[in-house]
């Protein structure tokens, strides 16, 4: 008897391009048929699921995207490197320039106007895979959230703030920050967080809940606050 595995979950396909997106570890651009490694200075955002690029000016994103070319985006995630199938994201469609924007430098803002999605899946013993991700459902606002976002938002909080982390934790405690090692944000979702830190009397967790989960990064930026410093963002 022949046996047929069941088609993918459009929204499970969604949440997982979406959170390679979100948490990129390699990205790179075919721009009408030519292959481009990101130039030194441009960074790739997820902006509710429009690929968003900050670029020097007169850099190779910039110069496309001046020229409205169009263009597929490779994007492989962080979150996968330890098991047997690891994934990456295509996405093509139409670079377009946005506008300008100013950190320490004055950037280009640029974003890719998507057209088509696909998550290639390899290893776990199979063939490679390449599964269609609807765009409606890849832009859905319930994939704000992702486990890449949430991934990256810990990661900002743990290597930005850890002056305010160790803060929360000698008020939240009553441990002078003379005693405090390190303070790391852990397993950050919806719904909580885990608080992990060193003191001298060594290795120490808290659970926190929050009393309504986050429904988008809004939302948790405010939770974060309120439970743990103003200044988190």
């Amino acid at each position: 008897m022949t046996t047929t595995s069941p088609s993918p979950d459009p929204a499970s396909l969604a949440a997982h391009a979406r959170s390679i997106l979100s948490c990129p570890e390699g990205v790179s651009l075919v721009v009408e048929g030519a292959e481009y490694d990101l130039d030194e200075g441009v960074s790739l955002h997820d902006d509710a699921g429009t690929p968003t690029f900050f670029a020097p000016f007169g850099c190779t994103v910039d110069r496309a995207a001046g020229e409205n070319r169009n263009a597929l985006l490779r994007v492989t995630g962080r979150l996968d490197a330890d098991n047997d199938v690891r994934s990456h994201v295509v996405l093509a469609g139409t670079l377009r320039v946005q506008g300008e924007c100013c950190h320490e430098d004055t950037l280009r803002v640029v974003t890719l106007e998507i057209g088509m999605v696909s998550l290639v899946l390899t290893g776990g013993g199979h063939p490679e895979r390449h599964l269609t991700v609807p765009t409606s459902q890849f832009r859905h606002p319930a994939h704000r959230l992702n486990r890449g976002y949430l991934h990256s938002c810990a990661q900002h909080a743990n290597e930005c703030h850890q002056d305010e982390l160790l803060r929360a934790v000698a008020l939240a405690t009553g441990t002078p920050l003379g005693q405090l090692a390190g303070v790391t944000l852990a397993d950050l979702r919806p719904a909580g967080v885990s608080l992990r830190w060193i003191d001298a009397s060594g290795s120490h967790s808290r659970e926190i809940a929050f009393p309504v989960p986050a429904r988008n990064p809004e939302e948790l930026a405010g939770l974060l606050s309120a439970h743990l410093h103003s200044d988190l963002c």
